[in-house]
């Protein structure tokens, strides 16, 4: 068996002797300890690495969607450290803003997003059959 040591910034791992970890203060990057995550990730104190920030986020100070400083483009930073579509964007997939509203989806405000219509609608106002604006193929309106 050979002897050696673990790099700067590395300490030998409790649990496995065998191995280094980064030390305390300082964090994985694909295989490389830092002092400093770079933007658009995060330091995971407990796992000692640098984590993505959630997508929408162009740097973030922790895990999930309220924990942004910064947006990618077509998103902007709201009061609760969120990033939402731009006025304008759309909700389209899970984290893309596009330019257009997706055909068949209205905008559900309480979410920011923008919501498929029941399946009878072309547009509405909401989820249900009865919140359609108008009807697709052969349905119609019926008053009331």
């Amino acid at each position: 068996a050979e002897c050696t040591r673990c790099a700067t910034f590395y300490e030998i791992n409790g649990l496995d002797r065998t191995k280094c970890q980064c030390t305390a203060g300082v964090y994985n990057l694909n295989g490389v300890c830092v002092q400093t995550c770079p933007k658009g990730t995060y330091a995971d104190f407990f796992e000692r690495e640098c984590k993505t920030c959630y997508s929408p986020c162009s740097s973030c100070t922790g895990e999930g969607r309220y924990r942004c400083n910064e947006c990618k483009p077509t998103y902007k930073l709201i009061s609760s450290n969120e990033c939402i579509c731009e006025f304008g964007y759309f909700v389209e997939g899970s984290f893309n803003c596009a330019p257009t509203l997706p055909a068949f989806h209205f905008l559900d405000e309480s979410i920011y997003t923008y919501v498929k219509c029941n399946d009878l609608c072309a547009t509405c106002f909401g989820r249900l059959a009865t919140q359609c604006n108008t009807c697709r193929g052969l349905g119609f309106l019926v008053p009331g």
